[in-house]
């Protein structure tokens, strides 16, 4: 039976008047019959009676008009199946259309056409809904529907099954823009233009929808219970009910209201809400507003740490576990591995992105206090040759720390957070652990005669000790500035991102540890030279400037080349192969941490610029590897320096040094006067230059500097402390081979929960990490959930990092809880675990299916 009512909707106003249903009928009953049709039959219920004074004066051409009542059915039916079967006939009822189990003539009615004023019936039969039930429904919503682009948007709905609720929820979908039917998509959008201090939707609720409808559903699936309709308590109630469920102490009476009963849907609906990248932001607006309104941050001030470890609902938890973890550090508790622990909890929570630096930093201070307690706050008296050896073993590990911390510190949005923690890395880091170190470094090399130590390689003897000899192509990648603890770092990330092997050495460097003389002492040299003018000449040529350095390489090898790291990486492809073919040897030099820390304005950056080394020589590496096919690569550097952050006192620098003759910096004096100064080591280089060199090197004890003019000595090198003069050597070696040995690979994660069954709305899933973390092997982040066959998340998501070094099995064992949303589930239906990689798209993605079979739904949550 079809409906007619097309050009009703068309017309504005609520009904038509009489003219316009005598022009439509009669257009409707002049159509040409079909499906064998004979005539046309049209009932017409006029429940409302708003015809019933005019149906006597219809006079259209070949219809007759029959009136029904509630007493004459069987009459009527009668008439039209026996006693007039030719004529068109118009049945008109004032009356509410009978249910069809009631209706005489119902059969009639079936294959007969149904004409109708009423908007709310034109509505349901456009939208195909038969439940005459959902009447009461649709009327609600009659402004709702008067509009044609809310019609049509209701449409794309595609509701099947029409209930009550749906027509609900399929209205606010259309008045919240929503696409589709999710009740948790529809609150958010409310919530979220709230967050943005408007209240359009919600006052188009008001008039074209239903609040009362709204605050039904919010407290059938959220369990809201407070009388007044407040969207800011029905906020509070979704946080508050969610931290009651991650913290291990029990809440005041006074959160006691905004604790739901429905707490798994509170719980999935916030998870879902934090984690969305595109309504985070809001989710942190939220959660301040309402923290400062509850005022939880007093709350948390009254407990440890430990019960609120796990919960990560508020930003102001971040904020307190960062700032205790620092007064503690501050105050001297060494309980590290406790920190630690906290920190690594904290890295799947909300906001730890957030606060990532400020972790990291307090990460790599422990880092540095650790290892102090490890050393008994004691550094060996040794010989030279075992202090140097010490150091590549375990000393650098403090400047390594110190780098990482002022690093993250640099990038902190809570620095105030971490002065009182600054200062006292400052002072373990200078007061104890460089004064220490140069205390005994320099007592050993007064056993010294020369420069040299016996036993270690020489900066000067790279070439033929690291470069010479190979059998295959070799590219130099030569580093200013890059310091053993930080190459250290560098080698790790080689191992981890690149299919081959990487071996990190080390050598004794040149003194003065300069640019000038460290460049010069990696090319081939028979002869070092230092002039009258203080340059330094390789084999009788200066050795500054690349093309220099590239005619000092030719000599010893005539298929060498020097070049810098800027006309490498601005090569195509074609250039590259271009420049390189035929080539035995290759220097690429490349300045990214001494350009910005030989320059007062940024030698702050320099730990910075440390990081920026990395990522450039990574991807140079990468452009020969992959353009090239490099297969042997060396990463060195020319020296290393010294740095602290706090500003340099008066007592940190060596006064009255004026020499006539020589070549100076804050760390050195080249020179051939004899004069002997109070404070400082001298060499003679004739280690270098051989006999008869009339010329020395002047250095301060310890990490003091010459006092000179201009800004700018906090970064410094040219010395012979320990980190200006330990040199690395990373070895590369590119693997082309098909064998798996050197593949880089994440750390596999399995679930290893055997049931396919799913009874419960909390269930917990075990997943195993298949193997340590090690060379060649990484750590792996995933996310899991549980979604239905359509691909809308039904739980809350898991964050797992599979990062354990153990060997022991059961420490590299997660335990994940999984919240479903409380809803009805069918059981012959399939759901599924999905597993992901958190960070590559492209990376893992598991799906494993399930069924719930979950008899009553727990509307009482946990």
């Amino acid at each position: 039976m079809n409906v007619l009512y097309n050009r009703f909707t068309e017309r504005r106003g609520d009904y038509m008047n009489l003219q316009e249903i005598r022009n439509f009928l009669k257009e409707l009953f002049s159509k040409p019959l079909g499906d064998a049709k004979k005539r046309h039959i049209v009932f017409w219920y006029d429940s409302n009676e708003d015809f019933a004074q005019d149906i006597d004066d219809f006079d259209i051409e070949n219809i007759k008009v029959v009136k029904l009542t509630n007493k004459n059915a069987f009459w009527v039916k009668y008439h039209i199946e026996k006693e007039d079967t030719t004529n068109n006939i118009l049945v008109y009822a004032n009356m509410e259309k009978p249910r069809p189990a009631q209706d005489w003539l119902y059969d009639i009615f079936r294959y007969s056409e149904e004409f109708t004023t009423d908007r709310v019936t034109v509505i349901m039969r456009e939208l195909k809904v038969a439940d005459a039930s959902l009447k009461e429904d649709f009327k609600l919503y009659n402004i709702f529907f008067k509009n044609k682009e809310r019609i049509t948007a209701f449409k794309n709905l595609n509701i099947q099954g029409y209930t009550k609720e749906k027509v609900h929820i399929g209205v606010l979908a259309v008045l919240t823009k929503v696409k589709f039917m999710d009740i948790e998509e529809i609150l958010k959008a409310i919530l979220k233009e709230y967050l943005d201090g408007s209240s359009k939707i919600y006052e188009d609720i008001k008039k074209f929808g239903d609040l009362d409808s709204l605050w039904n559903l919010i407290v059938k699936y959220y369990g809201y219970g407070f009388e007044e309709k407040s969207l800011e308590r029905f906020m509070a109630m979704l946080l508050v009910t969610n931290m009651n469920e991650t913290i291990k102490f029990e809440l005041p009476k006074q959160y006691d209201t905004f604790i739901s009963k429905k707490a798994t849907n509170c719980v999935v609906f916030i998870n879902h809400f934090m984690n969305s990248t595109k309504d985070g932001e809001y989710y942190d607006r939220m959660q301040e507003l309402i923290a400062d309104k509850l005022k939880i941050d007093t709350l948390l001030e009254k407990n440890s740490s430990d019960m609120f470890i796990n919960c990560d609902i508020f930003q102001k938890i971040d904020k307190l576990v960062i700032r205790r973890i620092t007064n503690l550090l501050k105050d001297e508790v060494e309980e590290y591995s406790k920190y630690l622990n906290i920190i690594s909890a904290r890295r799947t929570t909300h906001f730890y992105k957030k606060y990532e630096s400020e972790y990291k930093a307090i990460k790599w201070a422990i880092s540095l206090l650790s290892k102090k307690r490890e050393l008994n706050s004691i550094i060996k008296t040794e010989t030279s040759y075992d202090m140097f050896k010490s150091y590549v073993k375990d000393y650098y590990h403090l400047d390594k720390a110190y780098r990482k911390f002022y690093y993250h510190y640099d990038n902190c949005i809570e620095k105030d957070e971490l002065n009182d923690l600054k200062e006292r890395i400052e002072n373990v880091y200078n007061n104890w652990y460089l004064q220490e170190l140069s205390i005994k470094w320099f007592n050993s090399l007064e056993k010294q005669s020369s420069w040299r130590i016996e036993g270690l390689k020489g900066q000067d003897k790279f070439y033929s000790e690291f470069i010479k000899y190979g059998k295959e192509r070799v590219f130099v990648i030569i580093s200013d500035g890059l310091r053993y603890e930080s190459a250290e770092e560098l080698a790790t990330k080689l191992t981890n991102e690149r299919k081959g092997r990487v071996e990190i050495d080390y050598m004794q460097g040149v003194l003065p540890s300069y640019t000038k003389l460290g460049m010069a002492s990696l090319l081939p040299n028979k002869s070092i030279e230092i002039n009258d003018k203080y340059d330094v000449l390789v084999n009788g040529i200066s050795s500054n400037g690349t093309e220099n350095r590239n005619a000092i390489l030719k000599i010893e090898n005539p298929n060498s080349l020097a070049i810098t790291y800027d006309k490498v990486m601005d090569m195509d492809m074609d250039e590259i192969r271009k420049a390189f073919i035929g080539l035995d040897i290759v220097y690429i030099y490349h300045n990214a941490i001494d350009a910005r820390g030989d320059h007062s304005s940024t030698e702050r950056e320099v730990f910075a610029a440390t990081e920026l080394a990395f990522n450039e020589i990574i991807t140079l590496v990468n452009k020969l590897v992959n353009r090239i096919s490099a297969a042997s690569i060396v990463i060195t550097a020319d020296h290393g320096y010294l740095y602290k952050r706090n500003a340099m006192e008066q007592s940190d620098k060596i006064s009255g040094v004026k020499l006539d003759d020589g070549e100076d910096s804050r760390r050195f004096i080249l020179t051939s006067n004899t004069d002997s100064l109070e404070g400082t080591v001298a060499y003679s280089m004739d280690y270098l230059l051989g006999g008869g060199s009339n010329k020395k090197v002047i250095t301060p004890r310890g990490t003091s500097r010459f006092k000179v003019q201009g800004a700018g000595a906090n970064y410094v090198h040219g010395g012979a402390m320990l980190q200006e003069v330990v040199v690395p050597v990373i070895k590369f070696k590119n693997d082309r081979s098909t064998s798996s040995v050197n593949d880089i690979r994440k750390a596999s994660i399995s679930l290893t929960s055997i049931t396919r069954k799913i009874t419960n709305i909390i269930t917990y899933f075990e997943f195993f990490q298949e193997e340590k973390i090690q060379d060649k092997v990484i750590l792996q982040r995933i996310k899991c959930y549980l979604e239905d066959e359509s691909g809308s998340r039904i739980s809350n998501v898991s964050i797992i990092i599979g990062d354990s070094r153990s060997e022991n099995p059961l420490e590299r064992t997660y335990r994940e809880k999984f919240i479903l949303k409380s809803m009805a589930y069918d059981k012959t239906k399939q759901y599924f675990l999905v597993m992901q990689d958190d960070e590559d798209s492209n990376g893992m993605y598991v799906r494993i299916p399930y069924t719930i079979d979950i008899a009553i739904v727990d509307e009482f949550g946990f």
